[in-house]
């Protein structure tokens, strides 16, 4: 009976494998700093990005490099693959997803040429950003150096 009063959480999965990086950690100011919003970023070990939660694709960067989303909490948040990656002009960046798609987590949303990408010289951390954290406060839950898609990151509390 008491389990009925119970907050349940909501999950943030990681979008990727990698190497966990603390935001704090990332060499760009807009996102060390926290210009945009709070989070956390992975050092990419693979070629994919996946919904971290269940979501709307909100946004896609004309140039390919950046998705937004937003739950149906009204959680928003970005994930901005690489830096500098927007010179590309949307080169190495495959999005299967397109604005005002509902994703599930763990559904495929990007691959990303990462040969290309070592031949550029981009740094692939990859940081997801809760643009509106001030108002959805989170907790962080993972703290492991390597990460799967499947493995949580973070809670909200309802």
């Amino acid at each position: 009976m008491l389990g009925l009063f119970k907050k349940k959480e909501k999950k943030l999965n990681a979008f990727a494998r990698g190497t966990l990086v603390p935001l704090e950690n990332v060499n760009d100011p807009v996102f060390s700093e926290k210009m945009m919003g709070d989070g956390f970023a992975i050092q990419l070990t693979d070629n994919a990005i996946y919904a971290p939660i269940d979501a709307t694709i909100s946004m896609i960067a004309e140039t390919k490099h950046a998705i937004g989303f937003t739950d149906k909490d009204g959680i928003e948040f970005i994930i901005h693959v690489g830096l500098e990656t927007v010179n590309l002009k949307g080169q190495g960046f495959h999005p299967l997803v397109k604005v005002g798609d509902q994703v599930t987590q763990g559904t495929k949303l990007l691959e990303v040429d990462t040969k290309f990408m070592k031949t550029q010289g981009i740094d692939l951390i990859t940081p997801c950003v809760i643009t509106n954290y001030q108002i959805h406060p989170f907790t962080f839950v993972n703290t492991t150096n390597t990460v799967e898609p499947k493995d949580c990151i973070l809670t909200f509390s309802k």
